[in-house]
């Protein structure tokens, strides 16, 4: 139980990982710890992946005014960043 989210693991496969959140800032939760700099965060397509399927990796396209923070961070396909179980 807790928050997790998915990333992309050197193999090219989704791994899950816990996380401690903080804030709901806007759109965006705030990650205390779990992740590190340059994991791939997975943000579309939550129903379907499972631990340890094989993803594709898109690049992230801003479409909104959001924080530089935001603007630069890789993502693909699959979970969103942070969710209750």
């Amino acid at each position: 139980t807790g928050h997790y989210i998915y990333v992309v693991n050197a193999e090219g496969k989704a791994e899950q990982r816990m996380v401690n959140v903080g804030d709901w800032i806007g759109d965006n939760w705030i990650i205390e710890s779990g992740l590190s700099s340059g994991d791939v965060v997975i943000v579309d397509g939550t129903i379907k992946i499972q631990p340890g399927a094989q993803v594709k990796t898109v690049p992230y396209t801003n479409t909104t005014s959001a924080t530089p923070a935001t603007a630069s961070a890789p993502a693909a396909s699959g979970a969103p960043a942070a969710d209750k179980k």
